[in-house]
């Protein structure tokens, strides 16, 4: 019966070399060895696994274990076989992080037969940075790197061919080629000075390496079209982080841990920029003041082509800083005029802007026209609480201006896949955003109460962004509609603006303008209908409209008297509005109109003497062309 079990690290085999650079193999010792070398040390076993002193280049030994149960005893090997190799058997020079990553032996499984005829596979896993393995019945192998002539390598693991070998005691196992290969042994990367280059490589273990001798002063730029990190080393194995080749000088470029099998490297030497081009509008003009910088102007949804002197082409983004494919920086600069510095800069003010994107070196440059620089009020915004959509307007940022309510806690949210939130507040005497803080996308913000925080994403990459803003520690929020409103729906013109007297409960309380609602009246400065639209605020949403009617006041006659030998006289006060008043008389059958005036005063003649007479007063006004009537004043009387 057969029997599998997973490798355990009894010892790592971790070397030090003088050289600083980390070995890649290690001198191995069997399980004899290790015993007689367990014997003659006072060592504890925590010791003997560390397995080097601070100051001496020290091999480390496998232990191994006595165990008097019986299926131990009878569970002795008596022989091994190699069934599976290792995932990386082909593993590169200098090139590998660590020595036992180089050779880590993951994947490799060894059978081994007893002398009691059971059978059982200890396979390696990826844990396992050691040389060295046991089995269930905890018997101690030794994984062997042996060179052509069949020694064990000591030292750092030179370029070449080895065997390895799992050995217990006196047994050996068969053994697998492992192939040490040096970064000389790559495929040169192609090159040409008027065009791009692709070089297709074979994935050997888990990267794919080419080899680079620049054969021209030229800058240039190594690509891979697959997606996938690319790394530069010199001949001495340094990293190489300056993307600055020289000519005639030996480089090896690698990829790390990929699971292609082939991976495709582009060299490109530099070529002069002849044109660039707007071969598509920014999809976004404009950004907010406090967050324009007049150096960074760039705008989501634009395209510019670039043709360079060997007649390739490249298409950049309007949208972030980015840069050309032999390195040259796209810059977009708005015709404001102002001073600038490395660390500071004028913020660029509300109003209508010109945008230049230049290839930085160079002369070439295009124009995007009428970008608009909004003021911070155009910023969609939340009141407290609640939910809205916002434009990626390029810069990777995207804003949304929250004015906080009573509380002090709020759940902030971006639903659009986005982790973190970083938080502002606008400086009115720099006129710059100021940061004051940020929180994980759905965690809970502490913020001042009724104050304007300005909010966008870290890195804002979908096309629109929706936010959404719960106030906590408050009531459930409220819709205008569900309260209770009431108002006079008829007031007396007054000479000004009239605004209603509103009263709104929601369960029997009071809410409190400016705090809980507004108003905002239309057509409230003449006579005729009117209306009012009352707006929740803070734990109340929505709005509801309602009209009232201005009407024109009636005249106060203050007095009515005889006047002459045949008239009377009457006075009355200027009613706000009036542009005539009529004025009627009663004889003690029926009522007439006695007259018109556009004065205070109105004397009718011709009278009878010994006669009564009664006398009312009505006013007009035009009311889009239309007379408008106020009501009868009291009836006045008098004798002649």
């Amino acid at each position: 019966m057969k029997k599998r079990t997973a490798v355990s690290v009894i010892l790592a085999a971790t070397m030090m070399v003088s050289t600083g650079i980390p070995a890649m193999g290690a001198e191995f010792t069997s399980g004899e060895q290790a015993e007689a070398s367990a014997e003659f040390t006072d060592q504890s076993e925590e010791e003997q696994i560390a397995g080097f002193s601070e100051n001496a280049e020290e091999v480390p030994v496998a232990q191994s274990y006595e165990d008097d149960d019986e299926d131990n005893e009878n569970a002795v090997p008596e022989s091994i076989s190699i069934v599976k190799k290792p995932k990386r058997s082909n593993v590169w020079y200098r090139l590998e992080d660590y020595p036992d990553e180089g050779l880590d032996f993951w994947g490799m499984c060894f059978e081994i037969t007893y002398t009691n005829g059971e059978k059982s596979q200890v396979e390696i896993d990826w844990e396992s940075n050691a040389y060295v393995a046991r089995d269930e019945y905890y018997n101690v192998y030794d994984i062997c790197l042996l060179d052509k002539s069949g020694q064990r390598v000591t030292g750092e693991v030179q370029p070449g061919g080895y065997e390895c070998v799992i050995r217990y005691k006196d047994i050996q196992s068969n053994s697998i080629p492992i192939q040490v290969l040096h970064p000389d042994q790559a495929t040169e990367l192609k090159q040409d000075i008027s065009n791009p280059c692709t070089t297709e490589v074979k994935v050997i273990g888990n990267k794919a390496v080419v080899k680079f001798i620049p054969q021209y002063d030229t800058p240039c730029r190594i690509t891979s079209p697959d997606d996938v990190s690319i790394n530069v080393s010199d001949a001495d194995f340094n990293n190489d982080t300056s993307e600055k080749f020289e000519k005639g000088k030996t480089y090896y470029i690698w990829t790390y841990n990929t699971s292609l099998k082939k991976v495709n490297f582009k060299l490109e030497y530099e070529s002069e920029i002849t044109s660039v081009k707007l071969i598509k509008e920014p999809e976004i003009k404009y950004t907010y003041e406090g967050t324009a910088r007049y150096y960074e102007m760039y705008l989501r949804g634009g395209k510019i082509e670039v043709t360079y002197a060997n007649g390739t082409t490249q298409v950049l983004p309007t949208d972030y800083w980015c840069r050309t494919k032999t390195g040259k920086e796209l810059i977009a600069k708005c015709d404001y005029e102002g001073s600038y510095d490395m660390w500071r800069y004028d913020p660029v003010p509300v109003g209508t802007y010109d945008v230049y994107f230049t290839i930085k070196d160079t002369e070439q440059k295009v124009c995007v026209k009428n970008v608009e620089v909004k003021p911070l009020t155009s910023m969609p915004t939340i009141n407290g609480s609640g939910t809205v959509t916002v434009d990626n307007i390029g810069r990777n940022e995207a804003w949304l201006r929250l004015k906080t309510g009573n509380s002090e806690e709020y759940v902030i949210e971006a639903l659009d896949k986005v982790k973190y939130l970083d938080v502002y507040k606008y400086d009115a005497e720099t006129k710059n955003m100021e940061e004051c803080g940020g929180n994980e996308s759905g965690e809970t913000f502490r913020l001042n109460p009724n104050t304007e925080y300005y909010i966008r994403p870290e890195s804002a990459t979908s096309e629109k962004i929706t936010f959404k803003v719960t106030e906590l520690g408050v009531q459930d929020t409220v819709k205008m509609p569900n309260c209770s409103i009431s108002m006079p729906n008829k007031y007396t013109y007054k000479g000004k603006a009239v605004v209603p007297k509103v009263k709104i409960t929601y369960k029997g309380k009071e809410l409190v303008k400016d705090k809980d609602y507004t108003i905002s009246c239309k057509s409230n400065t003449k006579i005729g209908t009117a209306s009012v639209t009352i707006t929740g605020k803070g734990n109340y949403t929505g709005s509801v409209k309602k009209t009232y009617q201005i009407t024109l006041g009636t005249p106060a006659v203050t007095s009515v008297k005889t006047s002459g030998k045949d008239a009377v006289k009457l006075t009355w006060k200027k009613t706000a509005g009036a542009t005539k008043y009529l004025v009627y008389r009663y004889d003690g059958k029926t009522w007439k109109k006695a007259g018109t005036t556009a004065s205070t005063t109105f004397t009718d003649r011709k009278l009878k003497k010994g006669m009564t007479y009664k006398y009312k007063v009505r006013a007009v006004c035009q009311n889009n062309g239309k007379n408008v009537y106020s009501s009868y004043s009291v009836v006045k009387s008098v004798k002649r």
